[in-house]
């Protein structure tokens, strides 16, 4: 979650970032069809140690009953 004023908001990382070029491989085959979606269909994702916005704790992380954990991966906490 962001917003226009959070300095990060359009960072970018460069071209030659093998964790970028990789996730956008995977994203080109997710969509695809031609392997699975290692998220299972997360709409929302956050390190929960981190997360400041409180519109997303409130709708997402406190809402299990819209939002559902569907997985854990490292610092990251995917939902519905």
């Amino acid at each position: 979650m962001s917003v226009p004023s959070d300095p990060e908001f359009n960072l970018q990382p460069p071209a030659t970032f093998d964790t970028w070029i990789a996730a956008q491989d995977l994203a080109v085959k997710v969509l695809g069809g031609t392997d699975a979606d290692p998220t299972h269909g997360a709409l929302y994702y956050a390190n929960l140690e981190t997360v400041t916005s409180g519109w997303f704790h409130d709708n997402i992380v406190a809402r299990h009953d819209l939002h559902p954990i569907l997985l854990k991966q490292g610092h990251h906490t995917f939902f519905a």
